[in-house]
């Protein structure tokens, strides 16, 4: 910028100097390309599409669930079991294949699925059913006489707890670990028939001295009754400890239900049983289902 041309500016009206100066520090500047307007405004839209359909109140908890998700995997490499809340959350993880599993069982953890993690619960009391030949069950009468099937059609009965109605039972919260471990020998089933049909099953994993279910559904209480007193006498012929349904949850009344603290869960998980890994034997006949009676 010359001397002279500041001074040819300087002569001309005022009104007129305001367009010369502005081209004098635009001068050596190259213009910048046009932005592609059409591209923002199409990422834009997406962009709020995607927010709307999140902050519904309806998906709004799910969408706040999954970003803590998100911030666990990224942050939280190792589980913090050893210090869990007062409602005993202890974190997020990965959906865990079957050894990581068996490692959370071990630790006295279960979990619930969240959209490609899941949530590590340690409660602060245990609903369990102590093993025993013969179980007090109010509605006992009311169901048909059947029969009780171990280690059948594990796959199917995992199908049947996934499909179930909300309320019905409990959905199995990770399945792929679950059919992992019944081929290792280290989950099981049990399911009761009556009349030619599945009317109720149990799907669980066995660490130490407890069978821990993780899946389950019937028909009716009644059917539900059969299916845990079946699977509590064989757990008595095993010496285990304990059959654990994680949590108190209205699926369970009327059952003989105990509250164990986590405490002493976490110590039944040490005990040893007769158990070994591998399938349990078939059936339970009806001779031995009366004999229990």
């Amino acid at each position: 910028m010359s001397d002279l041309h500041l001074q040819e500016i300087a002569r001309l009206p005022l009104d007129q100097r305001a367009a010369h100066i502005a081209q004098l520090f635009a001068e050596g500047i190259s213009e910048a390309p046009p932005a592609p307007a059409a591209a923002k405004q199409t990422d834009l839209g997406r962009f709020a599409r995607r927010i709307a359909y999140w902050m519904r109140p309806d998906r709004l908890p799910l969408a706040l669930r999954a970003l803590a998700a998100m911030a666990g995997r990224k942050f939280l490499h190792t589980v913090p079991a050893s210090r869990p809340r007062a409602d005993g959350f202890c974190g997020v993880a990965p959906i865990p294949n079957g050894e990581a599993a068996m490692d959370f069982y071990a630790q006295g953890l279960c979990f619930d699925a969240l959209p490609g993690f899941v949530a590590l619960w340690s409660p602060p009391w245990r609903a369990i059913v102590r093993p025993a030949a013969s179980l007090r069950l109010p509605d006992a009468g009311a169901a048909e006489a059947g029969e009780a099937r171990f280690d059948r059609d594990f796959g199917r009965l995992l199908d049947l707890c996934e499909a179930q109605a909300t309320g019905a039972g409990r959905k199995p919260a990770c399945p792929a670990a679950l059919k992992e471990l019944y081929a290792h020998g280290l989950a099981h089933c049990v399911e009761w028939r009556a009349g030619g049909d599945t009317r109720a099953a149990l799907v669980g994993v066995v660490v130490g001295g407890v069978f821990t279910v993780e899946g389950f559904f019937a028909d009716d209480r009644a059917d539900l009754g059969q299916a845990v007193a079946a699977l509590a006498r064989r757990l008595a012929a095993l010496n285990f400890a304990a059959l654990d349904f994680r949590g108190p949850s209205p699926q369970l009344r009327g059952l003989p239900i105990e509250l164990t603290s986590r405490e002493n869960f976490v110590a039944l998980l040490t005990q040893p049983s007769a158990v070994r890994a591998g399938r349990w034997r078939n059936p339970e006949t009806p001779t031995q289902q009366q004999a229990a009676a």
